[in-house]
């Protein structure tokens, strides 16, 4: 017993170094420093000197499952261990495409560990081999669960010391790895904090300075994106005072503005004397379905891969082509997400909080000019998802490439696959789960048996194994004298006086009275005459 023990902890050891030995711990590694010059981003390792100019062909990573809630647990955050199967099916897609960095959103900080997540950012590392860079949220918008903001007033001292705690909390916990490339200040903010504005902005100051404090100045880039729709406003207003790193903002207006109007308003809404700063388009998507009408003048939707793809890469190519202010951008996004409804006054089925139901529930923005784009935001993915297939032990999650994916990666110069990929989640099966629990019932049952025939080899057939068990022996509330019975006197031969004996006498007549009582069922039945 004491050999297999001592075997069975050698191979648990050799599991373990296994384990640790063949994934990436990149904390180990360090971290990788980023920086601005003039125009363009840069990177290098610990302990090198020279800069390599950084250009951002991001993508947006949100791999929510068809039936999976953004609003239920784990609360938007598929990028912890349980979702490795997902990441290991989607990041060597991505890093083949020609992307060198991801956008995420809902990174879950708060009460977790830094395991787990670092699965994921191993993998997003690779070794350093072709690495995603990776930009971490900051979910400063988050609502509580009665649907209003975590930090409410931004002017309260207490909710902007929350803030900074938790934020040096964040940046502390990853700022080591080296996929980390920067850090994000909430999702369009302004929007969720337009009533204030300028204690939104103070603060971000605050938290940037912070986060120079925990890295002991070796900060990652910084940034808050921002909607399109204040941007140049807000630019005008706080581009002298903002530490950001980069200007940030997020556009689906592909009708009337273009990259060159963004840049150039900028260049007009600047402080002359202030080193004029890069801007990163951290979100532009467009969904692959489109609204018409039909014949009757009813309004119809349909998929529309190739409408994807020219608005997609209409934008894309005015980017790539405008670098020496514009240092990259993030496609929004990888897969489509079932879970996000919307209010939609033109369909009278929405919304529709089903994630299990792909649905076309869009909603309105306004794009100037009294044009009114719509966006459906679960179409938004450049792969399509289909519904989780299950067997009696695995769950297969599949996706299929949209034509938006084959167009990107071109022009990416990376490489694109064919058909469909799928990632296989693996859970005990549950006849296999409960044949562990019966066999070892079953072996305790060998045993007992085993040592039963042992005690009677031993006493030689005679032993207290081999005997019936008395009924002064049985368990009762009365005062029985527990001394044990021959065989000869349990099977009825001698005198009952003993019993009388030894029972005391209110329960005598009620233990003779089921004594006559079970006689009488045992003797042949006899009709009445």
């Amino acid at each position: 017993f004491f050999v297999m023990r001592a075997l069975w902890l050698v191979v648990l050891l050799g599991l373990l170094v296994y384990r640790v030995d063949s994934r990436c711990t990149g904390n180990a590694i360090g971290p990788t420093e980023f920086r601005v010059r003039g125009n363009r981003i840069e990177y290098r390792y610990s302990g090198d000197e020279g800069w390599t100019k950084f250009f951002l062909r991001s993508m947006g990573y949100s791999p929510a499952p068809p039936t999976f809630d953004a609003t239920d647990k784990p609360y938007g955050d598929f990028y912890s261990t349980e979702f490795r199967h997902l990441h290991e099916r989607d990041l060597p897609l991505i890093r083949k495409m020609g992307a060198n960095s991801i956008r995420l959103w809902s990174w879950n900080y708060m009460g977790t560990t830094v395991g787990n997540h670092a699965d994921f950012l191993d993998l997003c590392w690779n070794n350093g081999q072709t690495p995603l860079r990776v930009f971490l949220p900051f979910d400063m918008g988050a609502l509580g669960p009665d649907g209003q903001l975590i930090y409410k007033d931004l002017g309260n001292a207490q909710t902007r010391r929350a803030v900074v705690s938790d934020w040096a909390t964040l940046i502390d916990q990853y700022w080591r790895h080296p996929a980390i490339m920067g850090w994000l200040i909430g999702n369009e903010l302004d929007v969720a904090f337009g009533g204030y504005l300028n204690e939104l902005f103070s603060l971000a100051n605050l938290m940037i300075d912070v986060a120079k404090e925990v890295t002991k100045g070796k900060v990652q880039l910084i940034t808050m994106p921002l909607s399109e729709t204040s941007f140049l406003r807000l630019v005008k207003k706080y581009y002298a005072v903002m530490q950001f790193d980069f200007w940030s903002l997020q556009t689906y207006d592909r009708y009337t503005k273009t990259p060159e109007d963004y840049v150039n308003a900028t260049y007009d809404k600047r402080n002359p004397d202030v080193v004029l700063k890069p801007i990163v388009v951290t979100e532009f998507g467009s969904s692959s379905i489109q609204v018409s009408k039909d014949e009757k003048g009813k309004r119809i939707q349909f998929s529309n891969e190739s409408m994807q793809v020219e608005q997609l890469l209409s934008f894309v190519n005015r980017v790539e082509n405008f670098t020496h202010i514009i240092a990259g951008y993030s496609v929004m996004e990888w897969v489509d997400e079932w879970w996000k409804t919307a209010t939609d006054f033109k369909n009278p089925n929405c919304p529709n909080h089903r994630s299990d139901l792909h649905t076309f529930c869009a909603h309105y923005v306004n794009s100037g000019d009294d044009l009114v784009i719509a966006i459906h935001e679960e179409w938004l993915g450049i792969w399509t998802q289909t519904l989780p297939e299950k067997s009696r032990s695995t769950v297969s999650y599949c996706i299929q490439p949209k034509l938006a994916y084959f167009a990107l990666a071109e022009i990416w110069n990376g490489s694109s696959v064919h058909g469909e990929r799928c990632a296989i989640d693996k859970y005990p099966d549950p006849v296999v789960y409960m044949l562990g629990p019966m066999l070892v019932a079953l072996l305790f049952e060998l045993a007992y048996v085993l040592y039963f025939r042992f005690t009677m080899w031993k006493s030689g057939g005679k032993g207290t194994g081999g005997r019936l068990l008395s009924v002064s022996k049985r368990p009762s509330s009365s005062k029985l004298d527990l001394t044990a019975m021959d065989d000869d006197a349990e099977l009825g031969h001698k005198s009952e006086d003993p019993l009388k004996d030894a029972m005391p006498r209110d329960a005598m007549a009620e233990f003779f009275d089921v004594q006559a009582r079970v006689a009488a069922a045992f003797e042949p039945y006899q009709p009445r005459s």
